[in-house]
């Protein structure tokens, strides 16, 4: 496997769920009966991974469409974060390893729900 080293010093990258950091929005168990926004379908980090590994935590222990009111994808890792921001969903699937001054931003107001 290869991978490079992030400008944060991590080798690799992250999917992360997002939420406003004034959502109230704190734990996974937060997020039941919430808008769910994923990146795109063929995204890794943004859409592939959570709609593997949600399914499976204790929280959600089964169909996404059960735990979440709605899902739905936000055209791209930008998109998820001005979803967000926007209010246009609740928690969002984003990749953690762009240096771009969006997700500077996004450090600022939104808060990382689960890793």
């Amino acid at each position: 496997v290869l991978t490079r080293m992030q400008p944060t010093g991590d080798m690799g990258y992250y999917s992360v769920m997002i939420a406003r950091k004034d959502s109230g929005i704190k734990t996974l168990a937060d997020t039941k009966g919430k808008r769910l926004g994923f990146a795109d379908p063929n995204s890794t980090s943004g859409y592939l991974i959570p709609s593997i590994e949600l399914p499976a935590t204790p929280e959600v222990n089964g169909s996404l469409e059960n735990y979440f009111s709605s899902t739905e994808f936000s055209g791209g890792h930008s998109g998820v974060v001005l979803a967000v921001l926007n209010g246009d969903i609740d928690v969002g699937f984003n990749c953690r390893s762009s240096n771009s001054n969006l997700f500077r931003f996004f450090d600022n107001h939104t808060f990382i729900v689960k890793r």
